[in-house]
């Protein structure tokens, strides 16, 4: 009598880090901050309402310090780009 021998092999689509799509990060204004969520690395910019701008490279999960006020946020990664509009309190 022969045994049956069988092999599996794993197949993942898409990243199974968790890592998602530009399009799938969270960004919105938490108190004194704004907070980035659901990205491994990317440039962000951030554009106040009186014109100053300020790019911060943030690499997985993140928060920025900012004052209050209304923000123009850029998601840039790998080309795709995500636009918001943020209110920290």
């Amino acid at each position: 009598m022969t045994k049956a021998s069988y092999v599996f092999k794993a197949q993942y689509k898409g990243v199974p880090t968790g890592i998602e799509e530009i399009e799938a990060a969270k960004i919105y204004g938490d108190k004194g901050c704004i907070v980035i969520r659901g990205i491994a690395d990317a440039q962000v910019t951030i554009v106040s309402m009186d014109g100053r701008a300020q790019r911060v490279q943030v690499s997985g999960d993140s928060r920025i310090d900012m004052p209050a006020g209304i923000y123009g946020v850029v998601l840039e990664q790998d080309g795709d780009q995500k636009r918001v509009k943020v209110i920290v309190r």
